[in-house]
């Protein structure tokens, strides 16, 4: 009986294709490339390229199925790379006490394991471009937490597994994929950036603890102030433990006019309208919205002929109402 050779469909070349050509936007080797993003070693790897391999196991479908997981994984970690190695920044008070505690946090020793550093803002508050810094400053790994850990604690290690590289598919049990975490932390000093940090239960609040104490990580947890305390009061015992293992916690400070100032580059703006522009501008952004409002007032603020006060508050108010809050009102002009 001749067996029947397995014929690769479009839609099967298409995803040996995007993969080869990810491969060669990474700038790694082949071997490199394999060992970060494909279940198949880099022989394999190179001959299912050739075809080869297809003739060489008993389900070739099942090398597409593989290559077609890889492929979704990598483009998810793409995307999410591309959210915080594409944020604008400038620079906070509370920006450098962060990055201050980060560098002193990277220099402790295993046995010290105070390398939580938290960061509490509204929303706005530049949580993401903060992890975006992270990642530009220290090649931190970033992972959004979202709802589904409140659930599924497979699901928060699945998330950081991901987000470390760690080859999470073949692995079945939480028991199993804590250890294949606490490996690959061990092997190399990581900074860890949580963003979203809303959604703790008491089991992922003692993995933070966990990875605090077994290895050399430094975590930075960005949440806003109101999730926070609710975990916090929720799970007292588990995030008493955690509160112990933290560096520093700092919380967002009013933005003040002066901090405004520093968006307005590129704006012709007049010396006499500076100041009043820059109060306008944090009364907005310190009631809804704080980093994002400012960017989205200045932003519509190029599109103006003239620069004043008078049509800030017409631009902040109309952005407003778009979210359905009720107008900033300015008694007697202020």
């Amino acid at each position: 009986m001749v067996e029947e050779k397995y014929e690769l469909s479009e839609a099967d070349r298409e995803i040996i294709d995007a993969l080869r050509a990810l491969e060669k936007d990474s700038g790694k080797s082949a071997r490199q490339f394999a060992a970060d993003h494909l279940t198949y070693s880099e022989t394999v790897w190179g001959r299912v390229q050739s075809g080869e391999y297809f003739k060489m196991v008993s389900d070739p479908e099942k090398v597409i199925i593989t290559l077609r997981r890889d492929l979704g994984r990598l483009q998810r970690e793409m995307a999410l790379s591309g959210r915080y190695t594409n944020t604008e920044w400038k620079q906070t008070d509370e920006a450098r006490a962060i990055f201050k505690a980060m560098d002193a946090c990277r220099v402790k020793p295993m046995s010290d394991p105070n390398r939580l550093i938290l960061y509490l803002a509204p929303t706005g508050g530049g949580k993401s471009q903060l992890c975006g810094q992270a990642v530009k400053r220290h090649n931190a790994k970033v992972v959004e937490a979202r709802e589904s850990w409140l659930r599924g604690y497979f699901t928060c290690l699945r998330d950081i597994g991901t987000a470390l590289g760690v080859k999470v598919e073949k692995i079945y049990t939480p028991d199993a994929l804590e250890d294949e975490i606490i490996e690959a932390l061990i092997r190399r000093k990581t900074t860890l950036a949580i963003d979203e940090g809303e959604f703790f239960s008491a089991r992922s609040l003692n993995l933070i603890k966990l990875f605090l104490n077994k290895t050399p990580t430094v975590i930075l947890l960005c949440a806003i102030p109101e999730a926070y305390e609710a975990w916090t009061k929720a799970n007292s015992h588990e995030a008493r433990q955690v509160r112990r293992r933290t560096h520093a916690v700092i919380r967002l400070s009013p933005i003040h006019p002066d901090m405004a100032a520093k968006f307005l580059t590129g704006l012709k703006i007049s010396e006499a309208q500076i100041k009043p522009v820059c109060v306008v501008l944090s009364k907005f952004a310190n009631a809804f919205g704080h980093f994002d409002m400012i960017n989205r007032m200045v932003a519509d603020l190029h599109e103006c002929d003239k620069v004043d006060v008078d049509e800030l508050k017409k631009i902040g108010n109309a952005i407003r109402a778009e979210m359905d809050l009720p107008p900033i009102s300015f008694e007697g002009g202020k």
